[in-house]
C-alpha cells in the first residue's frame, strides 16, 4: 500500500529505482565500458532489493541450516598449515584482503596459495587476474612455484621437470593480465565447467589498478565501489565454493601512526567493512647492512571467521615459495635486530660468515606429490 492506500505495483516500483541508477550509469559512461554487463549488474541489485522470497521465514524452519556443521577450511600443505588453526580458519570461502608495500611478496604469496590450494583440493580450479606483473611472468612464477626452481633465472628448466600430478594442476589454473569486474563472475563460472571443478580461488592483483566503474566519484569512492562488488561476486560464487583473495597496497603511516591497522589500506576504505580476512605483511626488521631481507611477517588485523592479532613469520625460498608459516611473538624480532643487553650488534662480516651456512630451506618441501 502507499501513502494514499492504494496497492502498488512491485513492478513500477522496481522501474522507478532503476531509472535514476540507469540515469547516473549514462552519465558517467566511458568509451570502452561494458554497458549492457553493467546494465545486467543494475537490474540484479533491483531484483535483489526487492525479493521477497525468505523474508518471513522463521528461523525455526531453518534450523537444520543453523544446526548444519561449519565448512571445514581448503586442506593445505604443510607451508600454510598455520593458517587453518581451528582458532583462524583464514583458508575458507570468502574475501580474504593481503596488504603490503612494493616488492615485499605479495603477489608471490597470492600464487602461492593458489597452486597450494590446488595441489591439495582436487576439486578446486583457480582464476588469476595479474594486472601488474602481466600474464607471461605470472605463469613463471606459477610454474616455478610448482617444480621449485626458479624459471627467471638464466638456465633454463626442462618441461621434463613436471609430474603429472604438476601438469593436473597447470590444468586448473587460468591466467588474465585484464579485468573487468562485471566479467569475473562470468568467467569464474566458465572455468568451473570447463575444468568441472566444484570450488575456486580467485586472485587479483591488485586493487589500485582495477579499472574503475564509470559512475562519476573520485578514486577513494571507485575503489569502494569495486571493494564491494568483489564481494557481491564472491558471496554469489560461494554456493559451490569460492576463496577470493585481493591484493592491496598499503599507505605509508606516520611517525606516530600504528602501522599495524586497517587504516593502512591505500585509497579505500571498504575493505574495513566488506573483508572476511585482511592480512598485513611486512619485512623483517634486520640488519641494516643485509642487502636482501627474505624474512616477513604477516599479522592478522580482521577475521570474521575467528580470532585476529596473530603474527606469523616466514621466508621467501627457493622457487618463489615460502618457507613454513610460523607463529611468534614481535618481541622477539625486535631483540634479534637491537641484540639482547650487553651483547654487540652482528657486524657485516659475521653476516657474511653465516651466509654460508647451509639454507636450510634449500631441499624440496612437501608439494603435493613431490
Amino acid at each position: 500500500m502507499n501513502d494514499y492506500g492504494k496497492t502498488t505495483d512491485i513492478k513500477v516500483d522496481m522501474a522507478e529505482s532503476l531509472w535514476p541508477k540507469l540515469h547516473r550509469l549514462a552519465e558517467g559512461y566511458k568509451e570502452g565500458d561494458d554497458l549492457i554487463r553493467q546494465v545486467q549488474e543494475l537490474v540484479r541489485e533491483i531484483e535483489s532489493d526487492f525479493d521477497e522470497s525468505g523474508v518471513y521465514t522463521p528461523v525455526f524452519e531453518e534450523l537444520d541450516e543453523v544446526f548444519s556443521p561449519a565448512k571445514k577450511p581448503y586442506a593445505t600443505g604443510e607451508t600454510f598449515k598455520a593458517l587453518n588453526h581451528p582458532d583462524y580458519r583464514i583458508l575458507t570461502d570468502g574475501l580474504l584482503v593481503i596488504g603490503a608495500e612494493a616488492n615485499t611478496g605479495k603477489t608471490t604469496l597470492m600464487t602461492a596459495l593458489a597452486v597450494n590450494l590446488l595441489a591439495n583440493n582436487a576439486d578446486m580450479c583457480a582464476l588469476v587476474y595479474s594486472l601488474d606483473d602481466g600474464g607471461t611472468m605470472t605463469k613463471k612464477r606459477v610454474v616455478s612455484q610448482i617444480v621449485g626452481k626458479s624459471l627467471f633465472e638464466s638456465h633454463t628448466v626442462p618441461r621434463s621437470e613436471l609430474t603429472i600430478h604438476d601438469e593436473q594442476i597447470l590444468k586448473r589454473i587460468y591466467v588474465r593480465d585484464t579485468i573487468r569486474v562485471n566479467d569475473i563472475e562470468r568467467e569464474a563460472l566458465r572455468i568451473r565447467k570447463a575444468t568441472g571443478c566444484q570450488s575456486i580461488y580467485i586472485g587479483i592483483d591488485y586493487l589500485q589498478i582495477i579499472p574503475l566503474p564509470g559512475e562519476k566519484g573520485g578514486v577513494r569512492e571507485g575503489l569502494n565501489e569495486v571493494v564491494k562488488r568483489l564481494k557481491e561476486i564472491q558471496k554469489r560464487l560461494a554456493s559451490e565454493g569460492c576463496l577470493l583473495v585481493l591484493l592491496s597496497q598499503l599507505n605509508r603511516p606516520g611517525k606516530e601512526e600504528n602501522p599495524y591497522t586497517m587504516s593502512r589500506f591505500r585509497e579505500t576504505s571498504e575493505i574495513e567493512n566488506q573483508a572476511d580476512v585482511a592480512l598485513l605483511m611486512f619485512p623483517m626488521e634486520s640488519d641494516p647492512d643485509k642487502e636482501d631481507n627474505r624474512e616477513r611477517k604477516v599479522m592478522v588485523v580482521k577475521n570474521k571467521k575467528g580470532s585476529r592479532g596473530r603474527w606469523w613469520k616466514t621466508s621467501l625460498v627457493r622457487g618463489h615459495r615460502f618457507s613454513h608459516w610460523e607463529q611468534f611473538d614481535p618481541k622477539e624480532e625486535k631483540e634479534k635486530v637491537g641484540g639482547p643487553k650487553g651483547k654487540q650488534k652482528p657486524t657485516k662480516e659475521s653476516n657474511e660468515q653465516e651466509s654460508k651456512k647451509p639454507n636450510p630451506y634449500s631441499g624440496p618441501e612437501d608439494w603435493g606429490s613431490r
